[in-house]
């Protein structure tokens, strides 16, 4: 009876470990509502929305990251969430005017925007300056 409770768990719990594993950063999912993907809107004049929901948009900083191959290589599109766009964090005198994470097939890009001139926080690397703030990133392998 023992072993048998120890096999029943085991199937039940497995998909917990399976299943986060096998969610990839691609376009293999019926629906990306509240996402978008920096890849330059290929074959288009501008952004655009497909019939999945998925934004595209412009390349920003990503080909500072991923190199000059980022623009043609779908593996290192970032997608992200559209909260990530947004100032979240600080505003009205906060010390960060955005935070969030995307990612590609291969990392998890975390993103933070701080005020220029601040310490850099430890093991993140300068993306881009804008205004008075710079964003830095942080990959993590998947």
């Amino acid at each position: 009876m023992r072993l048998f409770r120890v096999a029943v768990i085991a199937v039940l719990v497995a998909p917990l470990f399976v299943y986060p594993a096998s969610i990839a950063a691609s376009a293999d999912r019926s629906s990306w509502n509240n996402w978008h993907v920096h890849d330059g809107f290929p074959g288009h004049e501008g952004p655009y929305t497909d019939e999945s929901g998925l934004r595209h948009v412009g390349l920003v900083f990503f080909p500072v990251i991923f190199g000059p191959t980022y623009a043609s290589d779908p593996t290192l599109w970032a997608y992200c969430t559209d909260a990530t766009d947004k100032a979240l964090v600080g505003q009205d005198g906060g010390a960060m005017i955005a935070a969030g994470e995307c990612r590609n097939d291969l990392n998890i890009i975390h993103l933070q925007g701080i005020a220029s001139g601040a310490p850099v926080p430890t093991g993140w690397t300068a993306a881009a300056t804008s205004g008075d703030f710079t964003y830095y990133y942080l990959l993590t392998p998947r």
